[in-house]
């Protein structure tokens, strides 16, 4: 209780006593006030830590593993910007796929969270799924997956259609034919013609045909005109700066399995090979995704020939019909049999699973993110002493760390004598806390610009706490107080008790005193004068 109201309820209770006891004397509270108020003293000045200007350019930057995310080969990816997250579907989880899974996860800015729908497709690797933007929903197509549910002893090329909205997968039946059973193909949105587009895959034969999907019907194009050499593996995703499906690299069926390096785009209801000047080295299973913040189409990695090793970590830009090579500080290792896309919260680009098994990390359990960086700093007052780190890494006070969009951990251990109290930060970072008032505080921090992270931290060995008869409490009054008030009101009684006790007492009569008579008197007044003697 502040210090304010226990002086006043110190001061009515003397003035009530007083008010009814007019005879009794006045009794001060007395007593020393706490200086703090009964609340630890809060330290909130800044440190004069300066922030450095973050890079306005893209990066590629890790980010902290999530808790029990599966080591994934070919999962399949997809950005839902009507549920606002991220979406995996499926994959394996060793090299040689001897088994496959089915598992549903989401990414709303940067926290993994596991999805567990009463229905979902049984388990796949290699499925094709994109954001269907005309229908409203995630679209899966096919994969490599069990053809004996639910004991899966047996894997194969599968045709089964699914929409993933709101948390749930639901069956598509399609009005007419269905594509053939198909794995490592690609699945892409065309903008101008506001259709799915499938292409590619191991359900080709000598030509790959190109089927359409809207509205819960596929459709098989009769082209004419010249399209690409069938292939599978091939990068293939949503160009809005192009106004069609993109479309690169690959391998082909032949026995040589010659890799691709050609560029096509579909658009309006053709194919268009795209006449470029340079190219992304000749390549399969890259991972590919339309970034509407670069306002690019971006591939990554792939495998560059029939060796592990010969995995890439190129990163590559298509826009208005020209490639691009970003180089840039950082980059993800080599890595093919990934999936990419873009989580709607945050606007980067995000890179899931995949490797080049040539290390441990193969496959991937640590999500990778293109896109701006933003300097976030910490600040804690002046002669106070914590250890902190943001994101995982170590940050000392007044140092700026350079941290995507995102939710990234904060975990604060303070030095022997102080306490955190609380946790606040500026208007483009949100702290969020699990506990305060304690040595070792975890919470985590939204990004989502630059910004700075105030931690105020406490001195409790200079305040302790209470203990003994001290930490008695009643109505917010300490032991000591209660005394006092009791003190108080135990003199105005004995006080009232002496006065009452006197004007009680009944009054004496005045004594009178009887002059002695002289012996003239009593002769006068005819009475003896004194004894009598004997007669003679």
């Amino acid at each position: 209780m502040p210090v304010g109201n226990r002086i006043a309820i110190l001061a009515l209770t003397v003035v009530v006593v007083l008010a009814i006891l007019p005879a009794a004397l006045p009794v001060a509270p007395g007593g020393p006030e706490r200086p703090d108020g009964g609340r630890p003293g809060v330290d909130t000045v800044r440190d004069g830590g300066t922030l450095r200007l973050a890079d306005s350019s893209d990066v590629w930057q890790s980010y902290p593993p999530p808790a029990g995310f599966p080591t994934l080969f070919d999962p399949s990816v997809a950005s839902d910007p009507v549920d606002r997250s991220l979406v995996v579907f499926g994959g394996c989880p060793q090299f040689n796929c001897s088994t496959v899974t089915n598992a549903t996860w989401t990414e709303s800015n940067g926290l993994w969270t596991p999805r567990h729908p009463a229905v979902a497709p049984v388990p796949r690797t290699e499925a094709q799924m994109a954001w269907d933007p005309a229908d409203g929903y995630v679209l899966l197509f096919g994969g490599i997956g069990c053809l004996d549910p639910p004991t899966c002893n047996e894997l194969g090329a599968l045709n089964d259609t699914w929409a993933f909205k709101g948390g749930a997968w639901n069956p598509v039946i399609s009005s007419g034919s269905a594509p053939p059973p198909t794995d490592l193909g690609g699945l892409a949105y065309d903008p101008s013609d506001r259709a799915m587009v499938l292409f590619g895959g191991s359900g080709c034969a000598s030509i790959c045909e190109t089927w359409t999907y809207s509205g819960g019907t596929w459709t098989l194009l009769n082209l004419t005109t010249p399209h690409p050499p069938a292939r599978y593996g091939e990068g293939f995703t949503e160009d809005d700066s192009d106004h069609g499906a993109l479309l690169f690299g690959g391998r082909a069926f032949s026995g040589s399995g010659a890799l691709f390096n050609d560029t096509w785009l579909f658009s309006n209801g053709r194919w268009i090979e795209e006449n470029v000047s340079q190219s992304p080295p000749a390549r399969w299973d890259p991972a590919m995704a339309w970034d509407p913040g670069v306002g690019a189409a971006v591939l990554f990695g792939g495998r560059a020939g029939g060796s592990l090793l010969e995995t890439d970590n190129d990163t590559w830009l298509f826009e208005g019909g020209a490639w691009t090579e970003w180089v840039g500080p950082s980059s993800p290792g080599p890595a093919w049999q990934a999936g990419a896309a873009q989580d709607p919260t945050t606007g980067i680009l995000v890179l899931v699973g995949g490797g080049s098994c040539s290390s441990s990390d193969c496959p991937s359990t640590t999500p990778w993110g293109f896109g701006p960086q933003h300097a976030v700093s910490v600040s804690i007052g002046t002669g106070t002493c914590a250890n902190l780190s943001l994101a995982g890494a170590p940050l000392r006070p007044g140092d700026a760390a350079e941290l995507q969009n995102g939710t990234y951990p904060l975990r604060i251990a303070t030095c022997s004598g102080f306490q955190v109290a609380n946790v606040t930060a500026t208007a483009l970072l949100l702290a969020n806390a699990t506990a305060e008032n304690v040595t070792a505080w975890t919470g985590a921090v939204l990004v989502h610009g630059v910004g700075t992270i105030f931690v105020n931290l406490t001195h409790p060995a200079s305040n302790p706490p209470p203990t003994g008869l001290a930490a008695i409490s009643v109505l917010g009054l300490t032991f000591l107080e209660l005394l006092l008030i009791l003190v108080a009101l135990a003199a105005v009684i004995g006080v009232f008790l002496a006065l009452h006790r006197v004007s009680r007492r009944p009054a004496r009569p005045p004594v009178r005193t009887v002059p002695a008579r002289k012996p003239e008197d009593a002769a006068a007044a005819g009475g003896p004068s004194g004894p009598a003697g004997p007669k003679t």
